[in-house]
């Protein structure tokens, strides 16, 4: 099993998360370990989805919520403006 696939799997557990969801957290987890230059659109994509009113589900906040709790470290190496992003979750 890919590290993908184990992350992703410990965040969704039981929750039943929309079926649109996984790819674009794929592209997102793809792109924060491969340091892509993508990695700032495919995010805005993802939290349009979760914005969204198909998106905005519990279970998809609190898989993804988990799903990148898990990647804090690759965080922490971005630059500073999408690493303001994760911090806005630890405030809350």
């Amino acid at each position: 099993m890919g590290q993908f696939e184990s992350l992703w799997r410990s965040a969704v557990r039981y929750r039943h998360v929309t079926r649109d969801l996984q790819p674009l957290v794929r592209a997102v987890h793809r792109d924060l370990v491969e340091r892509s230059p993508a990695l700032k659109a495919h995010l805005e994509e993802l939290l349009a989805f979760l914005a969204s009113e198909p998106g905005r589900t519990d279970a998809n906040c609190c898989a993804v919520d988990f799903f990148f709790s898990q990647c804090q470290a690759a965080w922490n190496e971005l630059p500073r403006p999408l690493q303001l992003l994760e911090r806005v979750r630890e405030v809350r």
